[in-house]
């Protein structure tokens, strides 16, 4: 493997500014590729990634817009896409004429894209790919084959592959991915094979390299199963969950042994991992929801959810779970339809309901945003490219449509089928046939381009109505071959035909009708005449494109693909040539007009051959029907500038057809609406009148027993008033009495204690005399006996001092209390008059 991306970088940027100044750019893909197995992932829960056409798609549910990643030029087919676990890396596989195999890989974030190159020109299809699970998810598993057989490990933002494993046979129906818990070990599944793989690094010291280490071959089971895997997945525990063709879901442990199965018994064809546990695909089609747990051996796997898509031929190809809303499944059948699937809720389209096989008939209308195809798969469907909806859908068992015309008011459709035409009127969501043309052996028809003209082609007959009258103008044998192309001139004066003889025809309503012979031996495949010219251009299949001018052929273009469809925007500015080879991609090739050079871009439109186009009347948009049941429409914005100015296109009309019948359902739904609507109010009036007399009856009832309360309330209170004055009287005595009580003990409390303290105070008043006596004695001592009485006497003295500071601290001790006592009565007292108050209140309260 080898990097290109300097030689891609260079090419994609070239062909984004040739597309720029061709003014064409893909806008939207009606359609999707179902023939790819995996090929469906979110990116977040709003965006999701899918194939349409030959284009891969970034699709924003919300916003309902579209982001393409083209392939590159010289593609043949895309073969497989994967996703990386972060949701930031998506690698598709294409295969090349001349390259090989080459992998695209897209950064979400740097929209920055690396392409690869096989030189293995064995290898030249990619059937698998797996980013790997480690931190920067540098390492892709890629598996080549059929016919090759090999499973390569490549660093992709290195020059060179680090690991290859070669296989025993070629893997059918395979997918591989890595274990999430460890980045080492991948498991690959298939028809017949189940490999659970080892990647270690070798002792290289050149360069970086592995090898690719078989741990097992076969499931560690000893109970019996088939051995078709068709799909696997992994739980966000690394638990391996593996799928059969008969309808056994296994579960693995890291070293492929098995600790739980349980059967659906039907056939699973797609396996992927949600937050709550595994959402199968399996033959219905039917998609069921399991919850997983690990540690519940009974109950490993228990349904939560079953969800019936339609048709029972179909199956699921591809189907994807949305990171954040554990609700949202999306799914892509083999009947191309893009599902979005709830828990609780019907399948519904995505997008809208696409056509399910080629397109075979196109045209577009004038005065409304909208085109109508037909399919091979019996239905007509009319697109609105402004809202990017699907308008109506119409099936039925009588009508095989094989083309289409819309009448430019957009009111009314031709449709063509291979004994009538039918004219059917377009209603808001289903079509009416308003008149039938019987014909043999129908071929093409087409509507004038001011609608007053109906040309319809069948066997080697051109026939032309005037529509508003159905009167045929005589018919005009243009050759013994069958018309295959019809287009008006921009004045409707007449038409340019062709055969499958190779003649081109001019078909003048009021002169002669002239015929070229393009060539005897290549057939032709699509005719356009220039606008405002005789001029008309024709695709032939010698892969040229030639121009015919006063009946001479002159060679124009040389191409390297067979030429279909051919396309001119009415200002002769761009000029378009659908591919129509039957084994490659539908390219569409864009031109400036005049036609100098071969200079042109390369647009990869279609998966398969585009089998239809058309420019719209205003030259702003281009359409494409291709034989993979596919519309796309593209914007042009090379447009007239002067011309708009001068005549300003009308704006598109939103008008709805109806007939009288209609009108008349609406009339009589509508007056019975009315009429159940004065019933109903009527009765709700009646109702309301009863339910009113009998609130009146109530309210005053209930006016006069407030009133009986009122008077007993009053005669209570006069009662209460009465009761309360003499209770407050007698509460008034009790309370004086009391307080009374209690200030006469207080004062004798206070009179005993002067006492006590007076009477201390006159025994030390004595004390007091006698010690001054005997200190008179002892002084009159001491000068006698100052030598022998003096420590006596200065004993004597520290005795009394400690005596009298007794005496005191005794006193101030005798006082504290007696104040603690008299501020305990006032509290006393205090809490009294609050209880009496309290009493007083609640008395109060109880007469009130």
């Amino acid at each position: 493997m080898v990097i290109i991306d300097s030689l891609i970088a260079s090419n994609y940027t070239n062909c984004k500014i040739m597309s720029s100044s061709y003014g064409v750019a893909m806008q939207f893909i009606f359609g999707v590729r179902d023939d790819i197995r995996n090929s469906l992932h979110f990116w977040n829960e709003s965006k999701i990634v899918y194939v349409a056409g030959h284009n891969i798609i970034d699709y924003n549910i919300e916003e309902r817009t579209q982001r393409f990643y083209p392939p590159m030029e010289g593609s043949t087919v895309i073969s497989a896409i994967t996703m990386s676990a972060k949701r930031n890396l998506v690698a598709f596989a294409e295969s090349q004429r001349t390259r090989g195999a080459i992998i695209s890989i897209y950064d979400k974030n740097q929209r920055k894209r690396r392409c690869l190159i096989s030189t293995n020109s064995n290898a030249n299809n990619i059937s698998a790919m797996a980013f790997s699970t480690d931190k920067d998810e540098r390492y892709l598993l890629i598996l080549y084959g059929p016919p090759a057989t090999s499973l390569l490990y490549w660093c992709w933002n290195s020059p060179n592959h680090k690991g290859t494993l070669s296989l025993k046979h070629p893997v059918e129906s395979s997918k591989c991915s890595f274990n999430p818990l460890d980045g080492n070990l991948c498991v690959l599944t298939g028809k017949k094979t189940f490999l659970l793989i080892q990647i270690e690094p070798t002792n290289d010291n050149v360069r970086e390299s592995f090898s690719l280490k078989v741990l097992s071959d076969k499931v560690n089971a000893e109970a019996e199963h088939s051995h078709n895997y068709t799909s696997h997945c992994w739980t966000a525990d690394g638990v391996l969950v593996v799928s059969t063709d008969q309808g056994e879901i296994l579960a693995l442990n890291s070293a492929g042994g098995l600790i739980g199965m349980v059967n659906i018994h039907k056939r699973i064809d797609s396996l992927e991992q949600h937050q709550y546990g595994i959402a199968l695909a399996c033959e219905g089609p039917t998609v069921i929801t399991m919850r997983f747990s690990k540690d519940n051996k009974e109950e490993m796997f228990k349904e939560t959810s079953v969800h019936l898509l339609g048709d029972e031929g179909d199956r699921v190809t591809s189907l994807a779970a949305n990171p954040v809303l554990d609700k949202m499944l999306v799914c892509i059948t083999t009947g191309k339809q893009l599902l979005r699937l709830g828990m609780n809720k019907k399948p519904q389209e995505l997008i809208s309901n696409f056509h399910s096989k080629s397109i075979i008939g196109m045209d577009v209308c004038v005065r409304k945003p909208l085109v109508a195809t037909c399919s091979e798969d019996n239905t007509i469907r009319v697109w609105n490219f402004a809202e990017k909806t699907l308008e109506l859908r119409f099936k039925s068992p009588e009508i095989n449509p094989l083309s289409v015309a819309f009448h430019p008011s957009g009111l009314l459709l031709a449709v063509g089928c291979p004994d009538k035409v039918y004219i059917m009127s377009v209603y808001l969501d289903t079509l009416k046939v308003a008149q039938e043309i019987p014909v043999k052996q129908f071929r093409e028809i087409a509507f004038s381009n001011g609608g007053q003209y109906l040309a319809v082609s069948h066997s080697n007959l051109l026939q032309v109505f005037n529509f508003y009258t159905m009167e045929a103008i005589p018919n005009l044998t243009i050759s013994p071959a069958k018309i295959q192309t019809i287009q008006w001139y921009e004045d409707d004066t007449g038409l340019v035909t062709s055969d499958l003889s190779n003649y081109v025809s001019f078909c003048e309503l009021d002169a002669q009708l002239t015929s070229v012979l393009v060539n005897s031996k290549h057939a032709i495949a699509g005719v356009v005449k220039i606008p405002g010219s005789p001029v008309a251009f024709v695709a032939c299949s010698d892969l040229t494109v030639k121009e015919i001018a006063d009946g001479t052929v002159n060679k124009k273009l040389e191409l390297t693909g067979s030429p279909g469809q051919l396309a001119i925007t009415r200002n002769k500015k761009l000029f378009f040539v659908g591919l129509a080879e039957a084994t490659l991609p539908g390219v569409l090739k864009c031109f400036k007009y005049p036609l100098s050079s071969n200079e042109s871009i390369e647009i990869q439109a279609h998966a398969k051959k585009i089998q239809r186009m058309k420019v719209s009347f205003n030259d702003k948009y281009l359409f494409t029907a291709g034989a993979d049941g596919c519309v796309i429409v593209y914007e042009l914005s090379d447009r007239d500038r002067i011309r708009d100015a001068k005549a300003p296109a009308l704006k598109y009309s939103d008008e709805v057809l109806t007939d009288r019948q209609q009108i008349n359902d609406i009339q009589q739904r509508l007056e019975e609406a009315i009429g159940n609507t004065k019933e109903f109010a009527v009765n709700k009036t009646s109702e309301q009148d009863s339910i009113m007399a009998g609130l009146t009856q109530e309210a005053e009832s209930l006016i006069l027993r407030i009133k009986q309360k009122r008077v007993e309330y009053e005669e209570a209170k006069v009662r209460n008033e009465g009761a309360f004055s003499v209770l407050n009287t007698e509460h008034d005595s009790k309370l004086k009495k009391s307080i009374q009580t209690k200030v006469g003990e207080l004062d004798q409390a206070k009179r005993k204690h002067l006492e006590k303290h007076a009477k201390k105070s006159t025994d030390y008043n004595k004390k007091s005399l006698e010690l001054e006596n005997l200190l008179k004695e002892q002084e009159a001592a001491r000068v006698r006996l100052f030598q022998e009485n003096a420590n006596a006497i200065a004993k004597q003295r520290e005795i009394n001092s400690q005596a009298e500071e007794a005496a005191m601290a005794e006193l101030s001790q005798r006082s504290k209390e007696l104040d603690s006592k008299l501020e305990n009565q006032k509290e006393i007292i205090s809490q009294i008059l609050k209880d009496n108050d309290t009493e007083l209140n609640m008395i109060c309260l109880l007469y009130t």
